[in-house]
């Protein structure tokens, strides 16, 4: 999705971002994995104040446990993370030098399965914001998704943040499809009047190996 934002001239510009990332997990123990993702993005801020496109390379590292719940069968189970993600070098605009959006994040899932093809997915993590260091926040997310087959996908979910440290509240749905590895998500967020990002969409395609 491209919002349009207003600039302090009255003149409506049009950001868009694109990014390329791929990534890897190693289970280490028993429940226990380590993820890495490395990610090439680029940022346009349109015209504003006479701003070019840039772009540059950033890294997540993840923490993972998961356990199954007792039984002979899916019975789906619980798990836990913490991820340092957006770690990177900083975008350089002609108007100037910006840190990319850099957090640390800690959360859980419960998954459960029900007559046999159907699963209810609960998610609940906590965020810290530590770059740009002016704009340092906690913000706290809670989701659900619902999936049949492992092929179709609905989700729905709220974010809420600070908006005096220019992280807004919202919700967001979304749905997904999964075939043979091939996966395309769509989400919509859906925010107040005052977050220049209201009404933003995202479509996204992958392939799982």
């Amino acid at each position: 999705g491209c919002p349009s934002l207003t600039d302090n001239r009255k003149q409506k510009v049009k950001p868009r971002d694109w990014s390329v990332e791929a990534g890897y997990a190693y289970q280490i123990l028993e429940g226990f994995s380590v993820s890495a993702t490395a990610r090439y993005g680029y940022s346009s801020l349109g015209e504003l104040n006479g701003s070019n496109g840039a772009s540059t390379a950033a890294f997540d590292l993840g923490l993972f446990y998961h356990h199954d719940f007792p039984g002979e069968i899916d019975t789906g189970g619980w798990s836990v993370g913490i991820q340092a993600a957006n770690f990177g070098p900083q975008l350089s605009y002609k108007s100037g030098k910006e840190s990319l959006p850099a957090l640390v994040k800690a959360g859980g899932a419960v998954e459960c399965p029900f007559r046999l093809i159907h699963r209810i997915s609960l998610t609940a993590d906590v965020s810290c914001r530590v770059q740009p260091s002016d704009v340092r926040a906690v913000s706290v997310s809670a989701g659900a998704e619902y999936s049949c087959l492992d092929v179709l996908f609905l989700r729905g979910g709220y974010h809420y943040g600070d908006e005096k440290k220019a992280d807004n509240s919202y919700a967001t749905l979304g749905a997904g499809l999964s075939v043979y590895g091939a996966q395309l998500d769509f989400s919509w967020l859906l925010a107040g009047k005052d977050c220049a990002f209201r009404n933003t969409w995202w479509l996204s395609v992958g392939y799982s190996f």
